[in-house]
Protein backbone atom coordinates (compact mmCIF):
# COMPACT_ATOMS: atom_id res chain seq x y z
CA UNK A 1 0.00 0.00 0.00
CA UNK A 2 3.29 2.54 1.12
CA UNK A 3 4.13 2.08 -2.91
CA UNK A 4 1.14 2.30 -4.55
CA UNK A 5 0.31 5.20 -2.42
CA UNK A 6 3.69 7.24 -2.50
CA UNK A 7 5.23 6.48 -5.07
CA UNK A 8 2.52 5.07 -7.62
CA UNK A 9 4.16 1.66 -7.63
CA UNK A 10 1.28 -0.83 -9.40
CA UNK A 11 1.11 -4.31 -8.36
CA UNK A 12 2.90 -5.55 -11.60
CA UNK A 13 6.08 -3.69 -10.66
CA UNK A 14 7.12 -5.49 -7.59
CA UNK A 15 7.13 -8.98 -6.57
CA UNK A 16 6.27 -10.11 -2.52
CA UNK A 17 8.41 -13.06 -2.03
CA UNK A 18 9.19 -15.18 1.36
CA UNK A 19 12.09 -15.48 2.50
CA UNK A 20 11.92 -17.61 5.85
CA UNK A 21 9.73 -17.33 8.90
CA UNK A 22 12.30 -15.66 10.75
CA UNK A 23 13.13 -13.10 8.29
CA UNK A 24 10.09 -12.49 6.71
CA UNK A 25 9.30 -11.45 3.02
CA UNK A 26 10.86 -8.69 0.93
CA UNK A 27 9.92 -6.76 -1.93
CA UNK A 28 11.34 -7.02 -5.21
CA UNK A 29 11.22 -4.12 -7.71
CA UNK A 30 11.06 -5.12 -11.24
CA UNK A 31 13.00 -3.67 -14.11
CA UNK A 32 9.28 -2.17 -15.52
CA UNK A 33 9.10 -0.19 -11.78
CA UNK A 34 12.72 1.14 -12.42
CA UNK A 35 11.82 2.55 -15.90
CA UNK A 36 8.79 4.32 -14.87
CA UNK A 37 9.58 5.73 -11.96
CA UNK A 38 13.88 6.31 -11.96
CA UNK A 39 14.53 10.02 -12.96
CA UNK A 40 18.35 10.06 -13.08
CA UNK A 41 18.87 8.46 -16.99
CA UNK A 42 21.93 9.17 -18.68
CA UNK A 43 23.37 11.90 -16.30
CA UNK A 44 23.81 9.46 -13.40
CA UNK A 45 26.32 6.73 -12.66
CA UNK A 46 24.83 4.07 -10.29
CA UNK A 47 26.30 1.33 -8.60
CA UNK A 48 23.85 -0.70 -7.68
CA UNK A 49 24.25 -3.23 -4.73
CA UNK A 50 21.74 -6.20 -5.13
CA UNK A 51 22.43 -9.56 -6.13
CA UNK A 52 22.42 -9.98 -9.79
CA UNK A 53 21.96 -6.78 -10.02
CA UNK A 54 23.86 -6.25 -13.33
CA UNK A 55 20.16 -7.24 -14.96
CA UNK A 56 19.14 -4.05 -14.25
CA UNK A 57 21.44 -2.23 -16.44
CA UNK A 58 19.19 -1.68 -19.04
CA UNK A 59 16.24 -1.11 -17.05
CA UNK A 60 18.53 2.34 -15.25
CA UNK A 61 20.15 3.82 -18.75
CA UNK A 62 22.63 5.12 -16.21
CA UNK A 63 25.60 6.95 -17.98
CA UNK A 64 27.67 4.07 -16.31
CA UNK A 65 26.30 1.68 -14.29
CA UNK A 66 27.87 -0.89 -12.11
CA UNK A 67 26.23 -3.80 -10.61
CA UNK A 68 27.10 -7.57 -9.63
CA UNK A 69 26.51 -10.22 -12.11
CA UNK A 70 26.12 -12.95 -8.82
CA UNK A 71 25.27 -13.12 -4.79
CA UNK A 72 26.34 -10.26 -3.14
CA UNK A 73 28.28 -11.94 0.38
CA UNK A 74 28.94 -10.97 3.64
CA UNK A 75 31.70 -11.16 5.36
CA UNK A 76 31.00 -12.36 8.96
CA UNK A 77 33.15 -12.33 12.42
CA UNK A 78 33.34 -16.00 14.06
CA UNK A 79 30.99 -14.61 16.41
CA UNK A 80 28.49 -14.09 13.31
CA UNK A 81 29.06 -10.65 13.22
CA UNK A 82 28.43 -8.69 10.02
CA UNK A 83 31.91 -6.95 9.04
CA UNK A 84 31.17 -5.79 5.97
CA UNK A 85 29.74 -7.10 2.35
CA UNK A 86 31.08 -7.04 -1.38
CA UNK A 87 29.60 -4.51 -2.01
CA UNK A 88 31.00 -2.39 0.87
CA UNK A 89 34.06 -3.55 0.07
CA UNK A 90 34.24 -2.36 -3.54
CA UNK A 91 32.29 0.97 -2.66
CA UNK A 92 34.49 1.91 0.06
CA UNK A 93 37.34 1.59 -2.75
CA UNK A 94 35.94 2.90 -5.77
CA UNK A 95 34.18 6.65 -4.91
CA UNK A 96 37.01 8.07 -3.25
CA UNK A 97 39.10 7.50 -6.66
CA UNK A 98 36.13 8.94 -8.40
CA UNK A 99 36.17 12.01 -6.40
CA UNK A 100 39.65 12.46 -5.91
CA UNK A 101 40.47 11.88 -2.37
CA UNK A 102 42.13 8.27 -3.34
CA UNK A 103 45.44 7.72 -5.75
CA UNK A 104 45.98 11.11 -5.72
CA UNK A 105 42.79 12.46 -7.56
CA UNK A 106 44.87 10.49 -10.80
CA UNK A 107 42.12 7.36 -10.78
CA UNK A 108 38.84 10.32 -11.67
CA UNK A 109 37.33 8.14 -14.76
CA UNK A 110 35.03 5.72 -13.67
CA UNK A 111 36.83 2.84 -15.87
CA UNK A 112 39.99 3.60 -13.88
CA UNK A 113 38.57 4.08 -10.67
CA UNK A 114 36.40 0.66 -11.26
CA UNK A 115 39.38 -1.44 -12.66
CA UNK A 116 41.67 0.06 -9.40
CA UNK A 117 38.71 -0.35 -6.89
CA UNK A 118 38.05 -3.97 -8.09
CA UNK A 119 41.67 -5.17 -7.79
CA UNK A 120 41.82 -4.06 -4.20
CA UNK A 121 38.50 -4.87 -2.92
CA UNK A 122 37.67 -8.26 -1.27
CA UNK A 123 35.55 -10.89 -2.08
CA UNK A 124 33.88 -13.41 0.22
CA UNK A 125 33.20 -15.32 -3.00
CA UNK A 126 36.48 -14.48 -4.63
CA UNK A 127 37.05 -18.37 -6.08
CA UNK A 128 33.22 -18.55 -7.70
CA UNK A 129 33.75 -17.97 -11.34
CA UNK A 130 33.06 -14.43 -12.08
CA UNK A 131 28.92 -15.13 -13.68
CA UNK A 132 28.32 -16.64 -10.20
CA UNK A 133 30.36 -13.97 -8.51
CA UNK A 134 29.25 -10.49 -6.64
CA UNK A 135 31.82 -8.85 -7.87
CA UNK A 136 30.46 -5.79 -10.02
CA UNK A 137 30.56 -5.49 -13.59
CA UNK A 138 30.97 -2.06 -15.45
CA UNK A 139 28.27 -1.44 -18.29
CA UNK A 140 29.22 2.21 -19.96
CA UNK A 141 32.19 3.40 -21.71
CA UNK A 142 33.91 4.11 -18.29
CA UNK A 143 35.25 7.48 -20.09
CA UNK A 144 33.04 9.95 -17.61
CA UNK A 145 34.62 11.66 -14.99
CA UNK A 146 33.49 13.83 -11.87
CA UNK A 147 36.43 16.45 -13.24
CA UNK A 148 39.84 15.97 -14.99
CA UNK A 149 42.51 17.04 -13.07
CA UNK A 150 46.65 17.39 -13.59
CA UNK A 151 48.57 13.58 -13.51
CA UNK A 152 51.69 15.36 -14.21
CA UNK A 153 53.91 18.76 -15.11
CA UNK A 154 56.88 18.26 -16.51
CA UNK A 155 58.74 21.31 -16.11
CA UNK A 156 61.75 22.00 -14.71
CA UNK A 157 61.28 24.67 -11.15
CA UNK A 158 63.92 26.76 -12.18
CA UNK A 159 64.27 28.47 -15.49
CA UNK A 160 67.84 30.39 -17.23
CA UNK A 161 66.24 34.15 -18.18
CA UNK A 162 66.78 35.02 -21.83
CA UNK A 163 66.43 31.66 -22.76
CA UNK A 164 63.31 29.13 -24.24
CA UNK A 165 62.24 26.72 -21.44
CA UNK A 166 59.72 24.20 -21.91
CA UNK A 167 57.03 22.88 -19.99
CA UNK A 168 54.04 20.40 -20.32
CA UNK A 169 50.82 19.32 -18.50
CA UNK A 170 49.44 15.96 -18.47
CA UNK A 171 45.24 15.36 -17.68
CA UNK A 172 43.97 12.03 -16.16
CA UNK A 173 41.61 11.97 -18.88
CA UNK A 174 40.75 12.96 -22.36
CA UNK A 175 40.00 16.41 -22.88
CA UNK A 176 38.51 18.85 -25.57
CA UNK A 177 41.63 20.03 -27.96
CA UNK A 178 39.48 22.22 -29.80
CA UNK A 179 39.87 24.80 -27.44
CA UNK A 180 41.97 27.24 -28.60
CA UNK A 181 45.38 26.79 -26.68
CA UNK A 182 46.01 30.36 -26.43
CA UNK A 183 43.04 30.47 -23.93
CA UNK A 184 44.59 27.70 -21.37
CA UNK A 185 47.02 28.77 -19.82
CA UNK A 186 48.77 32.68 -18.50
CA UNK A 187 51.54 33.14 -17.14
CA UNK A 188 52.58 36.25 -14.51
CA UNK A 189 55.02 37.20 -11.72
CA UNK A 190 58.10 39.83 -10.96
CA UNK A 191 60.46 37.43 -13.56
CA UNK A 192 58.20 39.06 -16.31
CA UNK A 193 57.54 35.48 -18.09
CA UNK A 194 56.58 35.72 -21.64
CA UNK A 195 54.54 32.73 -23.36
CA UNK A 196 55.92 31.91 -26.72
CA UNK A 197 52.65 31.70 -28.73
CA UNK A 198 53.57 29.74 -31.53
CA UNK A 199 54.68 27.41 -28.76
CA UNK A 200 51.00 26.49 -27.03
CA UNK A 201 49.53 23.27 -28.82
CA UNK A 202 47.54 20.17 -27.61
CA UNK A 203 49.72 16.99 -27.26
CA UNK A 204 47.62 13.97 -28.43
CA UNK A 205 44.31 13.75 -26.20
CA UNK A 206 45.37 14.62 -22.77
CA UNK A 207 48.63 17.01 -22.71
CA UNK A 208 49.08 20.56 -22.94
CA UNK A 209 52.98 22.17 -23.91
CA UNK A 210 54.10 25.56 -24.00
CA UNK A 211 57.43 27.41 -23.88
CA UNK A 212 58.37 30.77 -22.23
CA UNK A 213 61.24 33.12 -21.55
CA UNK A 214 61.73 34.73 -18.31
CA UNK A 215 63.34 38.26 -18.93
CA UNK A 216 63.52 38.71 -15.10
CA UNK A 217 65.63 37.67 -12.18
CA UNK A 218 62.31 35.99 -9.61
CA UNK A 219 59.44 34.10 -9.83
CA UNK A 220 57.00 33.08 -12.17
CA UNK A 221 53.67 31.94 -11.84
CA UNK A 222 52.02 29.52 -14.00
CA UNK A 223 48.51 29.03 -14.42
CA UNK A 224 45.84 26.73 -16.30
CA UNK A 225 42.61 28.10 -16.35
CA UNK A 226 39.85 25.33 -15.27
CA UNK A 227 37.14 26.73 -17.17
CA UNK A 228 39.51 26.00 -20.33
CA UNK A 229 40.03 22.35 -20.05
CA UNK A 230 37.07 20.13 -19.91
CA UNK A 231 36.58 16.48 -20.33
CA UNK A 232 36.17 15.11 -23.89
CA UNK A 233 33.85 12.67 -22.58
CA UNK A 234 31.25 14.58 -20.67
CA UNK A 235 32.52 18.11 -20.84
CA UNK A 236 33.20 18.81 -16.60
CA UNK A 237 35.52 21.12 -15.71
CA UNK A 238 39.51 20.90 -14.38
CA UNK A 239 39.80 20.47 -10.82
CA UNK A 240 43.12 22.02 -9.91
CA UNK A 241 45.06 22.62 -7.16
CA UNK A 242 43.69 26.03 -5.51
CA UNK A 243 40.97 24.94 -3.82
CA UNK A 244 41.73 23.41 -1.48
CA UNK A 245 44.84 25.25 -1.38
CA UNK A 246 47.74 22.46 -2.73
CA UNK A 247 45.22 19.94 -2.85
CA UNK A 248 45.26 18.68 -6.43
CA UNK A 249 42.39 16.91 -7.74
CA UNK A 250 40.45 17.08 -4.69
CA UNK A 251 36.80 19.05 -5.17
CA UNK A 252 35.50 20.66 -5.63
CA UNK A 253 36.09 21.66 -9.38
CA UNK A 254 36.49 24.29 -11.49
CA UNK A 255 39.53 25.55 -9.54
CA UNK A 256 42.90 26.44 -11.39
CA UNK A 257 46.12 24.44 -11.59
CA UNK A 258 48.94 26.87 -10.41
CA UNK A 259 52.50 26.60 -9.48
CA UNK A 260 55.46 28.97 -9.26
CA UNK A 261 59.18 28.81 -11.32
CA UNK A 262 62.15 30.40 -9.95
CA UNK A 263 63.75 32.09 -13.23
CA UNK A 264 68.00 32.93 -12.63
CA UNK A 265 70.86 33.37 -14.45
CA UNK A 266 72.65 30.06 -15.76
CA UNK A 267 75.07 29.28 -13.41
CA UNK A 268 79.05 29.57 -14.51
CA UNK A 269 80.41 26.16 -13.80
CA UNK A 270 83.56 27.16 -13.28
CA UNK A 271 82.57 29.62 -10.45
CA UNK A 272 81.78 29.35 -6.99
CA UNK A 273 77.68 29.57 -5.70
CA UNK A 274 75.67 32.89 -5.62
CA UNK A 275 76.90 33.56 -1.76
CA UNK A 276 80.35 34.39 -2.96
CA UNK A 277 81.60 37.43 -3.93
CA UNK A 278 84.51 36.95 -6.47
CA UNK A 279 85.52 34.33 -8.57
CA UNK A 280 89.11 33.30 -9.17
CA UNK A 281 89.53 32.77 -13.30
CA UNK A 282 92.44 32.21 -15.25
CA UNK A 283 93.41 35.40 -17.42
CA UNK A 284 96.92 35.04 -19.76
CA UNK A 285 98.31 32.01 -17.69
CA UNK A 286 97.71 34.20 -14.51
CA UNK A 287 94.65 34.04 -12.04
CA UNK A 288 92.61 36.80 -11.37
CA UNK A 289 89.81 38.22 -9.06
CA UNK A 290 86.35 39.36 -10.82
CA UNK A 291 82.90 39.80 -9.57
CA UNK A 292 81.15 36.18 -9.19
CA UNK A 293 78.65 35.61 -12.04
CA UNK A 294 76.71 33.44 -10.21
CA UNK A 295 75.47 36.02 -7.72
CA UNK A 296 72.16 37.71 -8.43
CA UNK A 297 72.03 40.91 -9.81
CA UNK A 298 68.87 44.11 -9.79
CA UNK A 299 66.60 43.86 -12.98
CA UNK A 300 66.78 46.96 -14.17
CA UNK A 301 63.23 48.65 -13.62
CA UNK A 302 61.34 50.89 -15.68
Amino acid sequence: EILKAEYGIDGSEYVVAGVNEARGSAIFLTGKAIKAHWAGGATTIVELAACYGWNLAEAFSAREFIGPTGIIWGHRSRAGELIQSDAASFANEFWPRLDGTKDGGHRRSVGDAWAAADAVATYYDAGIPWGESGRPRLVGSGHTALAPSVAYLTMSPSATIDTVNDGSVTFDVAVQTAVSPTTVIQASGDCQPELLPSSLHWQGSRAFAFQFKGHHQGTATFRILAHHVRSADNGTVLDGNTEPKGKNGIGPAGDDYVWDVSCGVAMDPHCPPPDQVVCIVIINGHGQMVPNPNRPHSSPTG
